[in-house]
């Protein structure tokens, strides 16, 4: 199961995006919880650090048992996805994203495709339990 949309560069598309996953995945699926807040931040950090937040970014859900992979294509940056190893202050607005899909991902990355970006990450999930 796969879902494949593009979104305007813009703060509402996070809880756009968001709900996409939500209902690619299902309301039982094991893997949502996780996902979903890794969505959020995959997104806001598109949005807040690529040339996206003037255009548009893919996104892409695909869950291939026993993983959840989601990837956001943006317009690229600069730069590339930084880990900070410890946020020194969790009241913090920003610097989190990544560090939290490092914790919570499985595993993650980031590719560039010409100038463009891929951050992507994968849930893996025990149960196959996702029927609705």
């Amino acid at each position: 199961m796969s879902n494949y949309t593009r979104l305007p560069g813009t703060p509402q598309s996070v809880e756009k995006a968001r709900n996409l996953a939500a209902n690619t995945l299902g309301p039982n699926h094991p893997a949502a919880p996780d996902v979903i807040l890794l969505v959020s931040e995959a997104v806001t950090n598109a949005i807040q650090h690529t040339r996206s937040k003037r255009a548009t970014f893919a996104f892409v859900v695909i869950d291939d048992h026993p993983r959840v992979r989601v990837e956001v294509i943006d317009d690229g940056a600069d730069g590339v996805p930084q880990l900070i190893p410890s946020p020194d202050d969790c009241l913090l607005e920003s610097g989190r994203g990544i560090f939290l899909i490092d914790t919570i991902a499985s595993k993650w990355g980031y590719d560039r495709y010409g100038s463009q970006g891929c951050l992507w990450f994968e849930v893996h999930y025990l149960s196959d339990a996702t029927e609705s």
